[in-house]
């Protein structure tokens, strides 16, 4: 399938896109997400010594 024609592309500014905590076992993520039709855009911080919780 090819959505590329759906994609808006664009200078995101992640200073403005809110950062969402996931705590782990040990440590935290943070995401960043956009949700666009069809795509999903997300930059994650992992903390140092994150350990995932499953």
């Amino acid at each position: 399938m090819n959505n590329k024609k759906n994609i808006p592309f664009q200078v995101i500014n992640w200073d403005d896109i809110e950062k969402v905590n996931y705590p782990g076992e040990k440590g935290n993520t943070f995401w960043q997400t956009l949700i666009f039709s069809g795509l999903r855009v997300r930059i994650v911080e992992y903390s140092k010594g994150y350990l995932a919780d499953h």
